[in-house]
C-alpha cells in the first residue's frame, strides 16, 4: 500500500511539473517560436519571376517576386543583383533589405544608380540575383540564381 501511494504522489508531482513553463504570467518573456527546419522539407525562399524596366526619371530597375514558403517571417533579409560583362567584370550591383511574413509571395524592386545607363546593362552578358535571409532563430536561407544571358528590359508601366 505504501509503495502504491508513493507512485501516486510521484505521478501527481510529475504531472504538475510538466505543466510548469518556468515563468510567471506577469513576465515580459515572449513565447518560444516553432523551430525553422533547414532543407527541402522545411521550405525556404525562392525566386518566382523577375524582370528589368527602364524608368527615365529614376533609372533601371529590377523587379523580383519572392516566395517565402517557411512557417516563419523574417526581417532585414538582403536582396542583391550583380551584373557582369563577358570578362566577368562587375558592371553594376545593387542591394536592399527586405522583410516578409510567413508563407507569402511578394514583389520587391531594386533601383540601380541613376548614373547607370540602360545601355550599360544591355551590354552585360550575365547577372545573378541573391537573397540572404536570416530567421529569428538563427537559421539562414541563401538563394542564388545566375542567368547566363543579356539583360532585356520590359516596357515600363508608368502612368502618365
Amino acid at each position: 500500500m505504501l509503495l502504491a501511494r508513493r507512485k501516486l504522489i510521484g505521478a501527481t508531482v510529475l504531472v504538475g511539473l510538466a505543466g510548469c513553463t518556468g515563468s510567471d504570467s506577469n513576465s515580459d518573456d515572449e513565447d518560444a517560436e516553432d523551430p525553422v527546419e533547414v532543407g527541402d522539407s522545411g521550405g525556404g525562399v525562392s525566386f518566382v519571376r523577375h524582370h528589368f524596366e527602364d524608368h527615365d526619371e529614376i533609372g533601371p530597375r529590377l523587379f523580383v517576386t519572392i516566395r517565402n514558403s517557411r512557417d516563419a517571417a523574417f526581417e532585414l533579409g538582403e536582396l542583391e543583383c550583380r551584373v557582369y560583362d563577358d570578362d566577368d567584370t562587375l558592371v553594376a550591383g545593387e542591394y536592399r533589405t527586405i522583410s516578409m511574413s510567413a508563407n507569402t509571395t511578394e514583389e520587391f524592386d531594386l533601383t540601380f544608380d541613376m548614373g547607370l545607363e540602360p545601355e550599360d546593362l544591355r551590354q552585360a552578358t550575365h547577372y545573378e540575383i541573391i537573397a540572404d535571409i536570416p530567421y529569428k532563430n538563427g537559421v539562414t536561407d541563401e538563394t542564388q540564381e545566375e542567368f547566363n544571358r543579356p539583360i532585356r528590359f520590359a516596357e515600363s508601366t508608368d502612368e502618365e
